[in-house]
């Protein structure tokens, strides 16, 4: 708020920024009570890596960035398949 006081806040750019955020964190927020506690670890753990090679900028940072990111797709994927249930869900299967 004080720097919004002292006219340090570009309007414009964080209009933009609400505009692409409010949308995401409700689409994210749906998503998160639907996924499997392991596959929402495994996307985040990609996120983190893929930000950490850039922050570092590790020899050809996009191509590892693109890989990591499909290779946590792919995990992803893997867990939501192989049957893994949330970890609040206590249903016994016959």
């Amino acid at each position: 708020m004080s720097h919004f006081v002292a006219g340090n806040v570009d309007l414009g750019a964080a209009g933009w920024l609400l505009l692409g955020s409010v949308p995401g964190v409700l689409i994210g927020s749906q998503f998160t009570v639907r996924l499997p506690d392991r596959a929402l670890r495994v996307a985040l753990a990609s996120v983190l890596v893929a930000s950490g090679a850039k922050l570092l900028e590790v020899p050809a940072a996009n191509a590892v960035v693109i890989a990591v990111l499909v290779a946590g797709a792919v995990g992803v994927l893997w867990t939501i398949r192989s049957g893994r249930r949330p970890a609040g869900d206590q249903t016994v299967r016959i």
